[in-house]
């Protein structure tokens, strides 16, 4: 087929062969198979290589056609040129460098004994219809045998793969099941995949795969914005491209009746102006300034006025911090995503929750489950064999009776999703086959400084309204090429936004109820350049009695700066390699820890924060307190203590800090804390970068500055 163009069908039902889509096409257009050349199908939709002279015909024939009860929408593709070609290509280049150093990574573990050869000598246990067209198989060792305790990490949601095991000599049947992790406990794991085969006899190995499916989602939300031109969805990107200049608000909703009484002016003003914004609208939110808070309100009077709202996050803690708010707010909410990943409160409004009150989902399990009875009897041999035709009439039933399962099941997502006035799931979580067409009023994706670009476009692709909220002075997006975080990965969205849109298209909130005003200075000016304020409540907060210095050395301030310059604590690599440690400073940090908890803090109000995970898991084993949380400035961001102890580690005479110089990382850590805030670290090496430099001079001037060698129980 010479010169080929694509006809895009969608929304696509889950679980579609190409020789079933084939079927059908010949089926509604009258044309033959030669017709049609390349099939191209994942998430939820379809593309299809065809003559261009035949395009606009078999469009106009394809639009609006039933496929297993779906009314689909064909287009045909308009192909992608100049500046938004190479804008294409850019983001694909950069998602292939991001998906080789996973795999690289994948490959380290497994060097180091993790996840080496998989779990092996799995048998298929149990099977049950999941929903959008998955199956749910639950896999063991023969006699319901333990499993090792070693092989790949099973983590909620993390990517699979099933293979035969043994794997044949020939390399024949190899090629796998591609599967999602459910859970695994110490005798069976279960996973999701979306195309079981009719036999399950045999035993398989679970290995762990690299995450193409994010990967995949991704590329499909940018390839649709390469190709909007018409529409919302193309004057929004558009806008978002930089081509285009955004709307400006109408005029504000003088009147609001605010939910929340309580509401600060900055509050109110981003509420009421986001509200106003016809395409895009920016919501700074620095620590502690009520973000989420805000966040609730803004949902609520969009719902009020008879809006949908998509809320969205980077991560699934982060969605479920805003959707538990609009939860006990009131709102009626369906959480997307795998139950065992969602809070405990929200369990409740997870999709599977509230489908297993669906009469149209029940009435689906039982004819899924009569379907795959009737396969299994196909496949099983009998005492007599079966009469000519019997096995195909078998196999031709249970397809018809599961085609009319996964309608039935299409049925009740569609009137879930369609009738909740707000839905909420992670920007990468969003799945076509579930959401189909769906576009909402507004999409909220918070904590935006944390999502790649692509991942944020995921969401975007979905609004006629975006409101982008987080922080970009806190933790960038996660990426693990070098190459492919200065390629501009590592930036986000809301990053890139604030510094093209005006200050008429942004709010920020500048009222910070959290830290301790001895906390939050220097990060205010350093970071905010002194706009924050403190809440009057913050300020008059009584000194807690614990806060008082019985060996003393300190005053009853909020930020205690240890010193460690000439002290002989060097840090070294972790054994293994994977990590650095500081034994001195971990030792100090442990000895704090021990003293404020005499002192009388509450230990699970006590956090300890490191950068280096080596240095969490050094102190940790010195502590043995599994009351204090300790953990790395990762699994710390939007989280907050009455006391956060920092150990910075990097001591060195090469004066070598490593991923320190990512300021943010350390304002990330030091805006954890309400009540206290004790730092640990090398002055001589850390103050060689221009951050750390400003950062021991403010405390040293502040007067809440001390050397090591000051404490009285100071032991070298």
């Amino acid at each position: 087929m010479d010169n080929p163009v694509q006809l895009i069908l969608y929304p696509l039902p889950g679980g579609v062969t190409p020789s079933r889509l084939l079927a059908w096409l010949c089926q509604v257009t009258g044309q033959e198979g030669v017709a049609f050349g390349a099939f191209h199908i994942g998430h939820g939709l379809a593309r299809v290589a065809v003559a261009p002279g035949l395009a606009g015909r078999l469009a106009g024939k394809l639009d609006g056609a039933l496929f297993d009860g779906v009314r689909l929408q064909c287009q045909v593709e308009r192909p992608v040129e100049g500046d938004r070609q190479r804008w294409l290509e850019g983001w694909k280049s950069l998602l292939s460098l991001e998906a080789r150093a996973e795999e690289e990574r994948l490959a380290e573990e497994a060097t180091r004994g993790h996840g080496k050869i998989g779990l092996t000598g799995l048998m298929v246990q149990g099977e049950e219809p999941g929903i959008a067209g998955r199956w749910r198989w639950v896999l063991g060792r023969p006699k319901q045998a333990p499993l090792p305790p070693g092989g790949p990490r099973i983590d909620t949601g993390k990517p699979m793969l099933l293979l035969p095991d043994p794997l044949p000599r020939d390399g024949r049947g190899a090629r796998g099941l591609p599967c999602v992790a459910v859970r695994r406990d110490g005798r069976t794991v279960t996973v999701l995949l979306d195309n079981p085969p009719d036999d399950t006899e045999g035993t398989w190995r679970l290995v762990a795969r690299p995450d193409a499916v994010t990967r995949e989602r991704m590329e499909a939300a940018l390839a649709r914005v390469a190709g909007a031109r018409d529409g919302r969805m193309g004057k929004l990107t558009e806008v978002l491209l930089g081509k285009e200049s955004p709307g400006i608000s109408k005029e504000l909703d003088e009147n609001l009746d605010w939910f929340h009484a309580g509401l600060n002016a900055s509050q109110k003003q981003a509420v009421a102006r986001a509200l106003a914004a016809p395409d895009v609208f920016l919501i700074h939110g620095p620590p502690g300034t009520g973000k989420t808070t805000t966040l609730v309100e803004l949902v609520r009077q969009a719902v009020k006025k008879g809006q949908q709202v998509l809320v969205t996050a980077p991560s699934n803690l982060a969605v479920d911090h805003l959707a538990l708010g609009l939860y006990r707010a009131g709102l009626e909410v369906v959480r997307l995503g795998h139950p065992v990943r969602v809070m405990e409160e929200l369990l409740p409004a997870t999709l599977e929750f509230r489908l297993e009150k669906h009469p149209d989902w029940r009435e689906s399990r039982k004819l899924a489950r009569e379907a795959r009875g009737l396969r299994d009897k196909a496949e099983r041999w009998t005492r007599s064999r079966p009469e000519p035709g019997e096995k195909q009439q078998a196999r031709d039933e249970s397809r018809k009776i599961l085609q009319d399962a996964r309608a039935l099941e299409r049925q009740a997502l569609r009137a879930i999703v369609r009738d909740c006035p707000v839905v909420a799931a992670t920007a990468t979580g969003l799945e076509p086959d579930i959401l189909e067409d769906r576009r909402f009023d507004v999409v909220v994706l918070d904590e935006a400084a944390q999502a790649t670009e692509p991942a944020a476009w995921s969401a975007v692709t979905l609004a006629d309204k975006v409101v982008l909220a987080g922080d970009p002075c806190q933790l960038p997006p996660t990426v693990l090429s070098e190459e492919a975080a200065r390629g501009s990965l590592s930036v986000s969205l809301l990053e890139r936004l604030l510094g093209q849109l005006g200050p008429e298209h942004q709010a920020l909130l500048d009222v910070q109820y959290r830290m301790d005003p001895g906390i939050s200075r220097f990060p205010n000016e350093e970071a905010y350049g002194g706009r924050l304020s403190d809440d009057e409540a913050v300020a008059m907060r009584p000194v807690p009695p614990w806060r008082e210095d019985i060996l003393g050395v300190w005053s009853d301030g909020a930020v205690r700066l240890i010193d460690t310059a000439g002290s002989g604590w060097e840090d070294q690599e972790e054994e293994g390699g994977a990590s650095r440690v500081n034994p001195g400073e971990a030792k100090q940090v442990v000895a704090e820890a021990r003293r404020l908890i005499d002192g009388g803090v509450d230990p699970h109000e006590l956090g300890i924060i490191t950068p280096y995970g080596g240095q969490a898991r050094l102190i940790r084993r010195m502590l043995e307190d599994e009351r204090v949380e300790i953990d790395s400035v990762d699994g710390f961001q939007g989280r907050e203590k009455d006391v956060i102890l920092l150990s910075l580690v990097r001591s060195n005479a090469s004066g070598e800090i490593g991923f320190l110089k990512e300021k943010r990382r350390t304002h990330v850590a030091i805006t954890r804390a309400r009540r206290l805030l004790v730092v640990v670290g090398d002055s001589a090496t850390l103050a060689a970068d221009p951050y750390f430099e400003q950062f021991f001079g403010h405390h040293q001037e502040a007067g809440q500055a001390r050397s090591v060698y000051e404490l009285p129980d100071y032991e070298g």
